[in-house]
C-alpha cells in the first residue's frame, strides 16, 4: 500500500467580537471589533510500515495542521469628527491593546462538543514547532516529518530533505517583538501562548498594570499590541494504536485572545480594564476515506 497525500482545503476563517464601552476616567466611548483569522494547511497521509521482519505491517494515519498566516488583531485606528472606531492610543487611554493570547489545537472524536481536555488519546503528537519559549523578537515554526514507508521509516527529517509526496514540511519565522512565546502542550494538545512583556520604551509590563511616564502620562505601546500578531504553531499527529484507525475524526482550533485598555487622568490614578472575548473556534471535519488506503 502507498502513501498518499492529501492537501485539504482549509480556507481563511475570520472571526470577530464587537466590543463598545465607555472608559471610567475620561467617559469616552470606546467602539472596537476585536478581531482575529485563521489562515491554516491541513494535508493527510497515510501507509503501511514494517516493524520487525517477524511482524505484520503497520497502517500509520498523519495529520498535519499549520497556523502558517494566522493572527489576531484589536482591530484598527479610525478616527472621524463625529464617532470613534478602532482602539485610543494617546496619553490618556490606550486599547483596547492585546494583552495574551492563548490558542489551542487537538484531535477528537466527531459528534462532541468541543473541549481541548478530551482530545483522542489515540493521536498523539510527533513533531511541533515552535517547541520552547523564545521572547528573542521573533519566533521560526518549522517541521520537517517524513511518512513514507519506503525508506523503512516516519520521523523527523532535515528541512529540504523530504521528496515531494513523502511527507510535510513547512517553515515559517514570524515577528513577536515584545511579546513572549511560550509552549504547554501535552501528548495529544498543541496549547502555545503569546504574552506581552514589554513597553514600546522596553519598560518591562505586566499583565494588568498601567505605566506612565515622569508627566503622569501613559506610555506607548509596542506596535504588535495594536495591529496583527501572528499566531505561530503547527503540528504532526499520527494514531499511535488500532484505536486511532477511524474513518473521520475533527480537528478544532480554538483561540483565547484577552484584551486589554489602560487609562489615566488628572482627577484619578491609573486603571486596566480587561476584556476576555468568548473563545474563537474553527473545526474541520477530516475524512480519511479520500486517502483510498
Amino acid at each position: 500500500m502507498g502513501i498518499k497525500i492529501v492537501p485539504l482545503v482549509a480556507t481563511a476563517t475570520p472571526f470577530s467580537t464587537q466590543i463598545t464601552k465607555q472608559t471610567v476616567i475620561a467617559r469616552r466611548v470606546v467602539s472596537q471589533t476585536l478581531t482575529g483569522r485563521l489562515v491554516p494547511t491541513l494535508s493527510i497521509s497515510s501507509d503501511d510500515f514494517t516493524t520487525t521482519s517477524t511482524q505484520p505491517k503497520v497502517h500509520k494515519r498523519f495529520v498535519h495542521f499549520d497556523l502558517a498566516s494566522s493572527n489576531v488583531s484589536p482591530d484598527h485606528d479610525l478616527y472621524d469628527p463625529t464617532n470613534r472606531y478602532g482602539y485610543y492610543d494617546d496619553e490618556y487611554t490606550k486599547g483596547y491593546y492585546i494583552d495574551t493570547v492563548t490558542y489551542f489545537i487537538w484531535l477528537q472524536a466527531p459528534g462532541g462538543t468541543p473541549d481541548p481536555t478530551k482530545a483522542h488519546p489515540s493521536w498523539a503528537i510527533q513533531s511541533e514547532s515552535p517547541d520552547g519559549p523564545n521572547q528573542s523578537g521573533s519566533v521560526t515554526s518549522s517541521i520537517s516529518y517524513n511518512t513514507d514507508a519506503s525508506i523503512g521509516a516516519f520521523g523527523p527529517s532535515g528541512v529540504g530533505n523530504i521528496g515531494a509526496g513523502h511527507g510535510f514540511s513547512s517553515s515559517h519565522t514570524h515577528v513577536t517583538t515584545d511579546f513572549l512565546f511560550t509552549q504547554h502542550s501535552s501528548a495529544n494538545l498543541l496549547h502555545h501562548k503569546l504574552e506581552m512583556k514589554q513597553m514600546a520604551d522596553g519598560t518591562p509590563y505586566v499583565s494588568g498594570s498601567t505605566y506612565t511616564n515622569y508627566y503622569g502620562d501613559l506610555i506607548g505601546l509596542p506596535a504588535l499590541a495594536l495591529s496583527n500578531l501572528p499566531l505561530p504553531g503547527q503540528a504532526v499527529w499520527m494514531n499511535i494504536d488500532d484505536a486511532g484507525l477511524v474513518d473521520t475524526i475533527d480537528l478544532h482550533v480554538m483561540v483565547k485572545p484577552y484584551y486589554m485598555l489602560a487609562e489615566t487622568g488628572m482627577a484619578a490614578p491609573p486603571q486596566v480594564n480587561p476584556e476576555s472575548p468568548t473563545d474563537w473556534l474553527r473545526t474541520f471535519s477530516i475524512d480519511f476515506t479520500t486517502l483510498g488506503n
